[in-house]
């Protein structure tokens, strides 16, 4: 039997009745009381909280249990986070005083602890050059520059302390930025690191501020993971069903709204299931909720079983205003299409508002199935105006929203696991899509590899002949990666001159982080040599993807030890 759209649809419909849009952000509510941390006792908390909504009905079948993964069952390669707690944090200036009970995004996560500190507030711009940092002992060093980078050469210099901020939030959010390095790197460091909203940040060159930290640092942490499973009736695909349950406090879009999505998809599936609605699919379907990247690493590498996955990561805040669309991110080729697929074809079916569909994406759970060879798709809002800030509340969600994401997600996670989807036709429709897209942006030489290399990649014959006279614009040699997911945070513990000089190529943004680093290193993985890479990255992105940038990070990481350049 073969699987397509209206199979999609049939399990959307009979699911509607079973999906509640508020019993869905009360869960959201209940996870953003939590400070959650990765590393921190927060973290735990949101996990025990959500094990207990998911066992409220013994009845229903599913079973739950919640992990904690070591250190050590982690891949040599995954990022190593200290345990960290955080008591408090103030910033005063001028006679005003913020704290961490009004803005729990104040101390940077990791944050070493000290202070208080009262010191002359520096900027520094040029962030990644050592000697832009000269003024910075006995000071407090302000900065908008990625804060490993910071952090580390401010501390080199003598700094006291130091404040980072984000320009491109609206004005009073304090931004959300974790260190995320070792705690060999923290400690030895031992300066206090803060945040602060733009509109302060621009009344602090020149001032003097007083700061500190109360927190405290220990050893690796353990990672706490929560796994809640549909068995299923035969040998049939086993589904994951992934969302991140770490974030400071509130975090309630980022991603507070993916697990609530979650856990309300495994809810109503159990109940479609215990009633007679429908039957139980030939697989497994497994919901996860997971540290971000830790967690899916661990649960991979502990050999968990997964045929296909859908992350779900941002999926509350209707567009408008600055907020974007709700976007369906599929797997980057020559992964398979199906989870994909099953959430387009289930969107369409709800009839959901404001989505779209884009070319493959990376900074969420889903890289690390690719990454591991599992095909995995993500369902994000994007853009988002409070991303990473301390203004992510629970006023900005809607139920409605939560709703159309879980409906989504149980019945293309339903769907997938009876087996025998066919998503053919889906990749017809989205080959054709990206390579009208370019064409309508005047990029025709990314028009024409869409057309033809990103088809053949999905077993279609090609629209157009490949263009025959294309070679990239650098000296390529083959690369072998040995390791899919390289953090610049990794690299900036191991050589902060390294990491300011990869911060600087890959950019501040998500596209660059996308194109030139998480997304190559999965399709090199994946079997593609680095010059089959650009092609299918300019295919997937558009020919302004730049060979010699690329070309640069990977010197970059090779001179780090975190690829093989042959």
């Amino acid at each position: 039997m073969t699987l397509k759209a209206v199979d999609v649809a049939e399990a959307s419909q009979a699911l509607s009745s079973f999906v509640e849009a508020f019993r869905a952000y009360h869960v959201l509510k209940r996870v953003t009381l939590e400070h959650r941390i990765q590393g921190s006792p927060g973290l735990r908390e949101a996990v025990r909280a959500v094990e207990e909504i998911l066992l409220s009905n013994p009845l229903l079948p599913l079973e739950v249990r919640e992990h904690e993964a070591s250190p050590s069952s982690l891949p040599g390669w995954a990022p190593r986070i200290p345990e960290w707690s955080v008591e408090g944090a103030w910033l005063e200036v001028e006679g005003k005083r913020w704290r961490l009970d009004g803005h729990p995004t104040l101390a940077m996560a990791h944050s070493p602890p000290g202070g208080p500190v009262e010191a002359e507030v520096v900027e520094v711009r040029e962030w990644w050059d050592p000697s832009a940092y000269e003024r910075a002992r006995g000071r407090i060093v302000l900065t908008s520059g990625p804060q490993d980078v910071a952090f580390t050469l401010a501390a080199k210099a003598g700094a006291e302390a130091l404040i980072g901020y984000n320009p491109k939030l609206p004005g009073d959010a304090f931004p959300y930025k974790g260190l995320f390095l070792p705690r060999r790197a923290l400690e030895g460091a031992g300066i206090p690191a803060l945040t602060a909203s733009s509109s302060l940040a621009a009344r602090l060159g020149g001032s003097r501020a007083r700061v500190g930290v109360d927190a405290s640092i220990g050893g690796d942490a353990r990672q706490p993971y929560l796994e809640a499973l549909i068995p299923g009736r035969g040998s049939g695909p086993r589904v994951a069903v992934v969302a991140h349950i770490c974030h400071p406090r509130p975090g309630a879009n980022d991603n507070a709204s993916g697990v609530a999505a979650v856990v309300e998809a495994a809810l109503a599936l159990s109940e479609a299931i215990d009633s007679g609605r429908l039957e139980a699919p030939a697989g497994d379907i497994v919901f996860l909720l997971v540290p971000e990247y830790a967690g899916s690493l661990a649960a991979l590498s502990r050999g968990m079983r997964v045929d296909y996955a859908l992350n779900i990561d941002m999926v509350g805040v209707p567009p408008g205003g600055g907020d974007g669309p709700l976007r369906l991110l599929p797997p980057p080729p020559p992964l398979g299409l199906e989870p994909a697929a099953a959430l387009y074809y289930a969107l369409e079916a709800i009839g959901a508002s404001s989505w779209t569909l884009e070319a493959p994406g990376s900074g969420s759970d889903h890289d690390a199935f690719n990454a591991y060879g599992i095909p995995a798709a993500m369902l994000n809002q994007w853009p988002d105006t409070y991303y990473h800030s301390d203004r992510d509340d629970a006023d900005r969600i809607s139920p409605e929203r939560l709703r159309v994401a879980a409906l989504a997600a149980a019945a293309a996670a339903y769907t997938l696991a009876r087996g025998g989807f066919d998503s053919s036709g889906f990749a017809d429709l989205y080959t054709r899509l990206i390579a009208e897209r370019h064409a309508a942006h005047g990029d025709l030489l990314a028009a024409r590899l869409a057309a033809s290399t990103l088809r053949i990649l999905y077993g279609l014959n090609p629209l157009s002949e490949p263009p025959g006279d294309y070679r990239p614009e650098a000296p390529w040699e083959e690369a072998v990666f040995a390791s899919p997911l390289v953090l610049p945070s990794a690299v900036t513990a191991k050589d902060p001159l390294l990491g300011a000089r990869l911060r600087r190529i890959l950019g501040s943004g998500l596209d660059g982080y996308t194109f030139y680093l998480m997304e190559p290193a999965i399709l090199s993985r994946l079997g593609l040599g680095v010059k089959e890479v650009l092609v299918v990255e300019k295919a997937l992105h558009g020919s302004s993807v730049e060979a010699g940038r690329l070309w640069e990070a990977l010197e970059v990481l090779s001179e780090a030890g975190a690829v093989r350049l042959l």
